[in-house]
This record gives structure tokens, C-alpha cells and sequence, in this order.
């Protein structure tokens, strides 16, 4: 029973839905008291594994936190040389070369990240 009911945890989060596949994928028939108990046992198993699961999350974002970590994807600012961005800009503002020439010259890798840097930054 044990396998069902992490197999179950870790697909299926709505309760409703989850009684609908916990009859299909094994003998308990929902229709009856003892099938009923069984439902909900498993049901507050899975939301107590949630919970836990939760709880253990918040409390290494907390531990990071508390470290100077932040969480996310760092700018593409950081990878940067100094004064590298400000070149860009200046290249592109002269309108003598083109979008992929400038990312070539200037190290850009992502069209995206060039405008997001250079032209609406």
C-alpha cells in the first residue's frame, strides 16, 4: 500500500481527482465505509507529505537567507567585462552595425539579452 500512496503523492495533488484514480489503481472500493476510510487516510497522508515537503523548502530558503544567498538566475549584467554594456550601447546608438555584428563584437550570446540590456535598458 505504501507504493500507491507515494506514486500518488507525487502525481496527483487535487483530493478530487485523486479519488478518482486511487479506485482505478487499486482495490478500494470508494463506495464503502472501509473504502471511504481508506481514501481519506491515504488523502491526509499525502497532505501531511505536502505539508512536510513544504515546510523543508521554507526553511532552506530561510537557512540560505540567513547565509547572504538570494534565490533566482543572476544578470547577465555579472558576466559582463566592465564598461562592456556601456560599449554596447554606444555601438548600437551609432547605427553603424548590425544587432548580430554588435553581439558578436561585444560577446552577446542571446538576442533577447542584448535587448533587454542594451536597447530597453
Amino acid at each position: 500500500m505504501m507504493v500507491v500512496v507515494v506514486l500518488f503523492a507525487r502525481t496527483i495533488r487535487a483530493v478530487s481527482s485523486f479519488q478518482s484514480h486511487i479506485g482505478m489503481a487499486s482495490n478500494i472500493n470508494t463506495l464503502r465505509l472501509t473504502g471511504v476510510l481508506m481514501f481519506h487516510l491515504i488523502a491526509a497522508l499525502t497532505e501531511f507529505e505536502r505539508d512536510m515537503i513544504r515546510e523543508w523548502t521554507q526553511s532552506g530558503f530561510e537557512a540560505a537567507r540567513a547565509r547572504g544567498r538570494r534565490g533566482g538566475r543572476r544578470p547577465a549584467t555579472e558576466k559582463l567585462r566592465p564598461g562592456q554594456l556601456e560599449r554596447t550601447k554606444e555601438l548600437y546608438a551609432a547605427r553603424e552595425n548590425t544587432v548580430a555584428e554588435i553581439m558578436t563584437l561585444t560577446g552577446f550570446k542571446s538576442r533577447a539579452t542584448f535587448y533587454k540590456y542594451v536597447v530597453n535598458g
